[in-house]
């Protein structure tokens, strides 16, 4: 054999270990997107609980009563505690309807439960006032803004079927 037999065989060679590097990548990614997926679900279930646990506290939970009926008549410290508090809560819900796909529970259901959470979340009266005021600097990420803004507006004035419905009021 010459040395240009030796250096084709080199290059046969070599093609196969890059084709077979690339198939052990392929078999890695998969199994590494599964447990990414497990753990976005698992960091999208401790953000809700934290969400829960933050309602459940009785003090909030007066104060959420009040800003769903009026973000306008709250204190300064009070509107920046429920600023926080949607900050959170929209981006928690988003995660679940943009993730639905790729849920262990059936997706529709899964964006479904997120369309009805958010439209819990936003429309009130109140929420509508946060949103028509803070809507172009509150932190809730693209998405979200169009999903707001398809139910509520982006003025908080849009029509829908829970807005003319009574609202709850603080005790």
């Amino acid at each position: 054999m010459t040395i240009q037999d030796y250096a084709s065989l080199a290059h046969i060679i070599a093609a196969a270990g890059i084709i077979g590097t690339l198939i052990v990548v392929v078999l890695q990614i998969k199994p590494n997107a599964r447990l990414f997926r497990i753990q976005q679900r698992a960091t999208r279930v401790a953000g809700l609980e934290a969400y829960k646990q933050r309602v459940l506290q009785p003090e909030f939970a007066r104060l959420l009563l009040r800003a769903q009926q009026s973000y306008h008549e709250l204190e300064p410290h009070e509107k920046l505690t429920i600023e926080y508090y949607y900050e959170m809560a929209v981006p928690s819900i988003m995660s679940i309807y943009i993730y639905a796909d790729v849920s262990s529970v059936n997706a529709r259901e899964s964006a479904d439960f997120a369309r009805q959470n958010m439209r819990a979340l936003m429309d009130t009266p109140g929420a509508r006032e946060w949103w028509a005021e803070r809507r172009g600097i509150a932190v809730v990420g693209g998405p979200a803004i169009k999903v707001i803004d398809d139910l509520i507006g982006a003025d908080g004035k849009k029509d829908s079927p829970r807005s003319a419905r009574p609202q709850a009021t603080a005790a």
